[in-house]
């Protein structure tokens, strides 16, 4: 296993996350980060005595030369800073379920409101049908009050007598 993947199970396992181990560190998360990677993990080699100080119970070789097991024989037990990382990721697990479940209310709330919106809608666009056979409607009819007055006023106008035949 490559140094830097060590220091990623470090981080992973003792803080968290990567970024979590650069503060501990007293690295900026960015520049932290860019050492993680075979090409510029040979900037880890200086602050090995450091991690070894701030995790006494992880194992000087199979740090620096990935031999052996990670932990001292003397160190079963969980480290307290992962007890609280067990329980952290508890407590976010929890509350991923309780926004997963606040969510799903909400996208059922949503779906009642766009099958309402489409109903809505359908309405709409029959009122706008209607409304457009009442406006062909009504110029027909217009048309055909127009074509009425004018054969009158013909009928009138070639005899003395109005065309409604009184």
């Amino acid at each position: 296993m490559e140094l830097f993947n060590r220091i990623k199970k470090i981080a992973k396992n003792f803080t968290g996350s990567d970024k979590a181990l650069a503060e501990k560190l007293g690295f900026k998360q960015a520049t932290f980060s860019g050492y993680l990677n075979e090409k510029r993990q040979d900037n880890l080699w200086p602050i090995l005595p450091k991690i070894l100080e701030l995790f006494p119970t992880i194992q000087r070789d199979w740090l620096y030369f990935g031999e052996g097991p990670m932990l001292k024989s003397d160190a079963h037990q969980i480290e307290p800073s992962s007890q609280f990382l067990v329980q952290a990721d508890d407590t976010a697990l929890q509350q991923a379920l309780d926004r997963i479940e606040e969510l799903e209310n909400q996208l059922e709330v949503h779906k009642e409101r766009i099958a309402d919106l489409k109903e809505r809608l359908a309405d709409k666009e029959k009122l706008v049908t209607l409304l457009e056979e009442n406006k062909r409607l009504s110029e027909s009819t217009k048309d055909t009050a127009t074509q009425v007055t004018l054969r009158d006023k013909i009928q009138s106008a070639t005899s003395g007598r109005p065309a409604s035949g009184v």
